[in-house]
């Protein structure tokens, strides 16, 4: 049986949970409220890998984990996870926010840098790789390119004009995951990049 880890980005703890940064985790939560399968174990706190594992059973083990990190330590909590259940590099997917791309937009890539996000920069270096799949949300907007701080941006909470588009844009993400695990990458960036 083959096994996959679907990692969302975020911050832990009650302050940052709507906020732009925590898309990761709300894309994570929403994969597993939409699935109408018997075989789901919700969220639990697993202390040796510190971070909120979830496990879906279909034809492979589909394993989602919230690092309960902070985003800048992202790295130790994943390799935690990867050794602790076995997966490869391979089969690793990261979904979390980007500043560079538009709100709303999201990409699948493989093998690319850390654009200067510093949750995937932690991965990067305590996997001393970036051979791992990636799906960004985009959460820029015109606030975003204004003189505002980018930590404060990410670490603010979604406009309400945000707020009313942000269920297609996670159901989008629902989507593209899905699909990735089914259609595998190739497939699945052409039609959603």
């Amino acid at each position: 049986m083959k096994n996959f880890l679907i990692i969302g980005l975020g911050n832990p703890g009650d302050k940052y949970k709507k906020t732009r940064h925590n898309i990761g985790f709300m894309v994570l939560d929403s994969l597993l409220e939409n699935l109408n399968l018997p075989s789901v174990t919700p969220f639990a706190f697993n202390k040796k890998i510190n971070g909120e594992l979830a496990t879906i059973l279909v034809e492979e083990k589909i394993h989602l984990m919230k690092p309960m990190s902070f985003m800048n330590l992202s790295g130790e909590p994943t390799v935690a996870a990867m050794k602790y259940l076995n997966i490869q590099a391979d089969d690793l997917l990261v979904v979390h926010d980007d500043i560079d791309l538009p709100f709303g937009q999201i990409r699948l890539s493989k093998n690319s840098t850390s654009g200067g996000h510093n949750g995937i920069g932690s991965i990067i270096e305590h996997l001393h790789s970036k051979d791992f799949t990636r799906l960004r949300i985009g959460i820029s907007t015109g606030l975003s390119r204004q003189k505002i701080p980018t930590e404060k941006f990410v670490l603010g909470k979604f406009s309400s004009e945000e707020t009313v588009e942000l269920e297609k844009v996670i159901a989008s993400a629902r989507e593209c995951i899905e699909s990735f695990l089914e259609d595998g990458l190739e497939k699945t960036m052409s039609n959603f990049n």
